[in-house]
């Protein structure tokens, strides 16, 4: 069967596009694990942490639930700043796959890729009528920044996660520096 279930990111099309966002749709569990790793870190117990993490459903509450748990470490080893830091990276990293895990794919000749999120369609109040009015723009460019932002917010983590293991052991590891500030990239054009 030569019949795909995305064809706008057919070769030849938009493929380069959708390798990228399947990047960032799979990766973003990536991103979960490290974060579970870094509570891990900073509670004393990696299996307590994956248990805790990985047990409830839903990527807000598991970034609230590391949020909680990384409080009262992250101020007895002086890391507040950072670590609020890197989970307010890290849930801009969960509107970012979101908005692609719960959209319709929607290219045209003239204005290239697009997608529609279906979240934020569903918030309107009144008929909704064509979906194609609530269309929004990609290019490369932006999708390249936004996997761009998605592995420094990786890096940040192995960082964060490096310090909380430091603070708990006593040493000065530095084999993960913490990598220079990236913004954080818009969600579309």
């Amino acid at each position: 069967m030569n019949i795909t279930i995305l064809p706008c990111f057919s070769p030849g099309r938009h493929e380069a596009e959708g390798i990228i966002i399947g990047h960032m749709l799979a990766g973003y569990g990536e991103l979960e694990l490290e974060m579970a790793a870094c509570v891990g870190a900073a509670i004393k117990n990696i299996d307590e942490s994956l248990r805790a993490m990985f047990s409830v459903r839903g990527e807000d509450r598991r970034i609230k639930l590391a949020r909680a748990n990384l409080k009262l470490p992250a101020a007895a080893a002086k890391l507040e700043a950072l670590t609020e830091r890197i989970l307010t990276d890290m849930d801009w990293c969960k509107t970012i796959r979101n908005q692609y895990a719960h959209c319709q794919w929607y290219p045209t000749t003239n204005d290239g890729l697009g997608f529609v999120n279906f979240e934020d369609v569903a918030l309107i109040v009144g008929p909704i009528g064509e979906l194609e009015k609530y269309r929004t723009r990609l290019d490369l460019a932006l999708l390249t920044e936004q996997e761009d932002f998605f592995v420094y917010t990786r890096c940040c983590f192995w960082h964060l996660t490096e310090q909380f293991k430091n603070w708990a052991e006593g040493s000065s590891s530095q084999t993960f520096p913490l990598p220079p500030v990236v913004a954080q990239p818009l969600s579309h054009i």
